[in-house]
């Protein structure tokens, strides 16, 4: 396989659900509709991400093939275009 391949994942089921309520609370209760997920993982890979995607739903079949990513900041929910706020990320 890829050697990105051991930095991918998907939660448990029953950890998923947990996960996915808790991003659905967050998602609810921001006025802007958008949420931050971060899964930072100090074993790598080196090379940080963000990624946008636009529902949770999204982010769930992410998890179901197992392809979120460590260190990788997950914007989900309203588009917001990448900005200044982005920049520290990104460098």
């Amino acid at each position: 396989g890829n050697t990105d391949d051991r930095y991918r994942f998907g939660y448990c089921e029953e950890t998923a659900d947990e996960v996915f309520d808790l991003l659905s609370l967050m998602n609810s209760q921001s006025p802007i509709g958008h949420t931050i997920f971060l899964t930072d993982f100090q074993g790598g890979p080196e090379n940080r991400k963000i990624l946008y995607i636009t529902s949770i739903e999204e982010f769930r079949e992410l998890n179901n093939r197992r392809e979120l990513r460590f260190n990788t900041l997950y914007s989900i929910g309203s588009e917001l275009e990448e900005s200044k706020y982005w920049d520290y990320f990104n460098e």
